[in-house]
């Protein structure tokens, strides 16, 4: 199993970037002790996966020798569709009518010695629900096998046989899964949330102590200085190709993804990044862009040129970086390029739980998703999609 999460970070995470753990993790999970399901939350780009894996990954290298298992299944309609399909799958012995506490006695029949809880399960995007309907069944079941483990379990001090970890955009995401299962909601025994928000100051500074380069150490003196002005995400989202303040910069640097595009500017663009320069912020917006292209073609298969093409597209339909638009206009716009609407879907889904997008609920909440309606969360990638075009956006 610890095999398998190393070629999930090289194949989603990327086997050389520097992966930071988050204060908001390191923090609560300190404090979590009988719960069997812990909720991770955060817009997209933020680290929701990254965090999944370096929680397990902490568990997996925890003590050499452990018998403690570790596992971690990201949204895709390949996924196992029950507890005990995933337990048997692992064994080498697949089968489709698998028991769900069969397979946890399985498991603690064989680990008798191991602390508890011996098994964690990553399970990675419960809110994709632009994926097949196999996905979200199977999200549903997980959530209920282990909803009912943290029934039993919570306030007693008595630690769970195994623990869920699993992520979405928003906690009502998994509270609407829970008041489908139970048809009462979470009620007075609510898991743990931790919400993932962007880089502080002490976690961009301990990024750039792992970069021996001038850039990085005139930026980490920057952050060390403070205070830093306060640019808040709708000033981020409204930049364009225009020079901005300097130091706005750090504020794009705290969006997780950013930095990761950030970091693949050669040297002088990275310099000319945080002297504001519009040119600079041209090339991060086609780091971004590139980056959201090889992710959409290892979890989907679509080939980069058709994403490059569907995008150019979105943003000639869709030109404004503050007015908010219609999902279903969305879609049907894709649709025109990929000619199939369940690829559209899967695309607008990238968009949203990698941050290209940010999708607004409706008033009536989530039952009411088929009004939902997005914007452009950084206004410099929209003005580049449309650069590359001859188009100017529409602000």
């Amino acid at each position: 199993m610890r095999e398998e999460l190393e070629r999930y970070r090289e194949m989603y995470l990327g086997h050389n970037e520097e992966l930071i753990e988050r204060e908001q993790i390191v923090n609560a999970i300190s404090q979590i002790t009988d719960d069997a399901i812990l909720v991770i939350t955060g817009k997209g780009g933020y680290g929701k996966s990254t965090a999944l894996w370096q929680l397990l990954t902490r568990v997996a290298h925890a003590q050499p020798g452990a018998t403690r298992l570790v596992h971690l299944v990201r949204s895709t309609s390949s996924a196992p569709v029950s507890f005990g399909v995933l337990i048997d799958t692992l064994r080498g012995i697949p089968s489709a009518r698998a028991d769900d506490a069969i397979a946890l006695r399985r498991v603690m029949a064989a680990n008798p010695d191991t602390q508890p809880p011996i098994l964690l399960l990553g399970w990675d995007g419960i809110d994709q629900r632009y994926l097949a309907d196999s996905w979200l069944a199977a999200s549903k079941r997980i959530i209920d096998f282990f909803w009912g483990i943290h029934q039993r379990h919570k306030d007693t001090g008595i630690l769970p046989p195994a623990r869920l970890l699993v992520s979405c955009r928003r906690k009502e995401e998994f509270d609407f899964h829970i008041s489908t299962i139970t048809g009462h909601g979470v009620e007075s025994k609510r898991p743990t949330y931790i919400e993932l928000d962007v880089f502080s100051n002490s976690e961009l500074i301990v990024l750039l102590g792992a970069v021996d380069t001038p850039c990085a150490a005139r930026l980490s003196a920057t952050v060390e200085a403070g205070p830093i002005p306060s640019f808040d995400s709708e000033f981020v989202s409204h930049l364009e190709f225009d020079d901005m303040p300097s130091q706005a910069s750090i504020e794009i640097l705290r969006q997780p993804i950013m930095w990761h595009c950030f970091s693949k500017l050669t040297q002088p663009l990275q310099l000319e990044f945080l002297d504001g320069h519009g040119d600079a912020l041209a090339e991060m917006a086609a780091a971004y862009l590139k980056w959201f292209g090889q992710r959409v073609n290892q979890r989907h298969g679509l080939d980069e040129q058709e994403v490059e093409a569907a995008l150019d597209e979105l943003a000639r339909a869709f030109p404004s970086p503050t007015d908010a638009f219609s999902r279903a206009e969305s879609w049907q716009c894709l649709q025109t390029v990929l000619q199939s609407g369940a690829v559209a879907r899967q695309l607008y889904g990238e968009g949203i739980s990698s941050g290209l997008l940010d999708e607004i609920p409706a008033p009536g909440g989530r039952r009411s998703s088929a009004q939902s309606s997005w914007r452009w969360r950084y206004g410099f990638v929209l003005t580049y999609l449309l650069s590359r075009q001859g188009l100017n956006s529409n602000v």
